[in-house]
């Protein structure tokens, strides 16, 4: 199970904000929680999709979402990312998709 401390600067705030990200236990599917800056995102996604979506909690927004490339089954691991708001810092996003990332490659290589 992966869980990392993560730090952001966050500009409008003008200071650094630490964190959590943390995978959660998902016998179908990826699921992990996002803390920062007393804030709650989940990154879910289901089982053997390619999509994973941030979703702020409680109030359920989308607030990003990436895309596995189809290529990356064959080669190496790209994404498409897409944010649908600009509520949290860039950084927050890439590091998400960075953890899920490192979570498949220890799945795969066993």
């Amino acid at each position: 199970m992966y869980k990392a401390i993560i730090t952001i600067y966050d500009k409008n705030n003008n200071e650094w904000n630490n964190g959590t990200i943390e995978q959660n236990f998902k016998i179908v599917g990826n699921k992990f929680t996002i803390l920062w800056n007393n804030n709650r995102i989940l990154m879910e996604g289901s089982a053997a999709s390619l999509n994973t979506a941030f979703i702020e909690q409680p109030l359920g927004n989308i607030v990003a979402k990436f895309r596995k490339r189809i290529s990356s089954l064959f080669w190496r691991n790209k994404y498409d990312l897409q944010l649908l708001s600009n509520t949290y810092p860039d950084e927050l996003y890439f590091l998400g998709v960075a953890a899920r990332d490192h979570s498949n490659l220890k799945i795969h290589r066993g």
